[in-house]
């Protein structure tokens, strides 16, 4: 997520630079606009870096409440993903597992929010995909706690939801890319 913000973010400053915003013809950019594009998404880049520690701060706050311990077998560490094994478990989730997850999953989206916010604070085109990615995961979470999901058929949805929010978020920054030409 973030490289791909900030390659984006790049590209829309350098067209900004290049094109001039305003009322100037310039067809090529000033040595002075060139050193504020570069400032700029230095400074969208480090506030992503920002966000992003953010994220992992609040995720480890979360993994470290007495509330994950049911679910702390289930649910890989952030930045990995579920093993073969948990992609194959055809077990329900137990009751203490379906409470735990009824209460920490709304403080997994707070902590999702942070990057997503950031992100689409810099490209605004993102908040729709955001949005339907979270209300899909609710759904998901919703029915894995009703038991009409495994945890391995939990898995492979929030994976195809994965990829799929991947994609559109692709899409989106192509698009921009290539308005920026």
């Amino acid at each position: 997520m973030l490289r791909g913000s900030i390659v984006v973010a790049a590209l829309l400053v350098w067209s900004i630079a290049a094109h001039g915003e305003g009322t100037s013809t310039q067809s090529v950019p000033s040595a002075n606009d060139v050193a504020k594009a570069l400032k700029t998404v230095n400074g969208a880049a480090e506030y992503l870096r920002t966000k992003h520690a953010e994220y992992v701060a609040c995720e480890d706050k979360i993994r470290a409440t007495p509330e994950f311990k049911p679910i702390a077998g289930h649910i890989p560490p952030p930045g990995s993903k579920p093993t073969a094994a948990q992609f194959a478990d055809t077990s329900l989730i137990t009751s203490d597992e379906a409470s735990a997850m009824a209460v920490l999953a709304p403080q997994y989206r707070v902590c999702r929010s942070i990057t997503e916010n950031a992100e689409a604070s810099l490209l605004p085109a993102m908040e729709k995909i955001y949005k339907d990615s979270e209300d899909a995961r609710a759904a998901i979470v919703a029915n894995l706690i009703a038991r009409r999901l495994s945890w391995g058929s939990y898995y492979k949805a929030i994976g195809k939801l994965s990829e799929q929010t991947k994609a559109r978020r692709a899409e989106v920054r192509s698009r921009i890319s290539k308005t920026a030409k």
